[in-house]
């Protein structure tokens, strides 16, 4: 399969990458009569948004880099996501995930552990076994150290999540480390990832990890925002947006509204966050709360000036049509 689009085609790699993924998937889980397999497709098919792939295809595009070889290491990337998304939504209580029931509402908690515990160590198998690709040994365990590293950076925002629950006070430092650590410490690894199997040099290398990590915040900010978009961007979220609420999370748009609120009003706004993962009346005042406080308003603008901080680290990259496929992408973080 060839992931290099040829002149006239229309497809960009991301796009060829889908098809290429979906059966990359049915390979490695065929198997109808076996439990694991069956968890695992469930768990990978129908794929997400692919972000993380899409983002890592470009970057070594970007770079003139081999997009075959890059295609299976996306693969083993996307399967290293999904392990962590399986292990969030049983820690969340989330119920629904991409529109349908997550695996653990419909398997139960024990098949989620396991499935997600599968899919992470499949995940490392698939990059050591990228050396019949032709990519250098040595390399390769570069890029599963680095997968090692930032499963264990994911797992102490989770823990420092945990620890921040229902606490409003805990400030916007708090909140930016567990952002850092959670979510964008898999999205600055694919771009790190992209550059080191691209051969780029170590200034690039470092742009694109910067890159990565804001791009990773701005996703955060983004998602935080997601309960207070219109009513067409919540329905495509594929997801419950009153989870964050309902397991605490003091998010971006609330802890700006704590710096704004006089006393009265933050009383008013611990008061409705504390009535809200069960009420929607509450969510209904607490969001009219939010938007009096300027707190929404404020939050889009923090994530327009990190979209904003991204985009300029993609100047460390030659001028292609790559690199404005990444700049559209990265604008698309603040608007979509």
């Amino acid at each position: 399969m060839n992931l290099d689009p040829t002149p006239g085609t229309g497809r960009a790699p991301a796009v060829v990458f889908s098809g290429y993924y979906t059966s990359r998937v049915q390979d490695l889980w065929p198997r109808d009569d076996d439990a694991l397999d069956d968890l695992a497709r469930y768990a990978l098919l129908p794929h997400g948004k692919l972000l993380r792939p899409r983002l890592f295809l470009l970057c070594v595009a970007a770079l003139d880099g081999d997009l075959v070889q890059a295609a299976a290491v996306a693969a083993a990337l996307e399967s290293h996501h999904t392990a962590s998304l399986v292990h969030d939504d049983l820690i969340d209580g989330d119920a629904e995930r991409r529109g349908r029931p997550s695996v653990h509402a419909r398997y139960g908690t024990g098949q989620a552990l396991l499935a997600g515990d599968a899919l992470l160590c499949r995940s490392f198998a698939e990059v050591a076994e990228c050396h019949r690709h032709g990519i250098a040994p040595r390399l390769l365990l570069d890029i599963i150290a680095l997968a090692g590293h930032t499963g264990v950076e994911i797992c102490r925002g989770q823990l420092l999540e945990e620890r921040l629950r229902r606490d409003l006070a805990c400030g916007l430092d708090a909140y930016l480390a567990m952002v850092t650590m959670k979510t964008a410490a898999l999205l600055s690894a694919t771009c790190r990832t992209a550059a080191l199997l691209s051969g780029a040099d170590e200034k690039t290398t470092a742009a694109l990890t910067v890159y990565g990590e804001t791009l990773g915040v701005a996703f955060q900010m983004r998602d935080d925002l997601l309960p207070y978009r219109d009513a067409e961007t919540v329905r495509a979220a594929g997801k419950p947006l009153s989870s964050d609420l309902r397991n605490g999370r003091p998010t971006l748009p609330l802890l700006l509204a704590v710096e704004r609120a006089v006393p009265r009003q933050a009383r008013g706004l611990r008061r409705l966050f504390a009535r809200a993962a069960h009420s929607a009346r509450a969510r209904g005042r607490l969001t009219a709360l939010l938007h009096e406080l300027g707190a929404v308003e404020a939050a889009t603008g923090v994530l327009e000036s990190y979209v904003e901080k991204a985009r300029v680290h993609l100047d460390h990259l030659p001028a292609t049509p790559h690199r404005e496929q990444l700049h559209r992408l990265t604008y698309a973080m603040g608007t979509g």
